[in-house]
């Protein structure tokens, strides 16, 4: 049985899908929405679910031509700074992450040209 899962954006404000596709189950979501990121004007705000978050992600986000804005919610474990903002009483928080060895080699890998 051939097994595939769906990519959608979709416009919050107007109700509409302004992008779909299908892709091979075993693709990474990061890697869906790191193929979709030239596709997106900069006055957009990209809501994610938990399957997105990553440095690189975050990273190309940040350092498109024109920034895109974006929020990624995050598994509980994805990170320490993560883990504390839930164990504390702050209901928002700015964070700050650093490049692990593998998100800088897989950046490193990457063409970012097209940013």
């Amino acid at each position: 049985m051939t097994m595939g899962q769906v990519l959608s954006a979709f416009d919050l404000l107007n109700g509409i899908t302004i992008r779909a596709d299908m892709f091979p189950i075993k693709m990474a979501e990061q890697k869906l929405a790191q193929h979709w990121m030239s596709f997106y004007s900069s006055d957009m705000l990209l809501i994610y679910d938990r399957g997105y978050p990553g440095f690189t992600n975050f990273f190309l986000h940040q350092n498109k031509e024109e920034p895109q804005a974006f929020l990624m919610r995050c598994p509980l474990g994805f990170s320490k700074e993560v883990k504390s903002f839930v164990n504390g009483a702050h209901k928002d928080t700015i964070s700050f992450f650093r490049a692990n060895k593998y998100s800088s080699e897989e950046l490193t890998s990457k063409d970012l040209s097209s940013l």
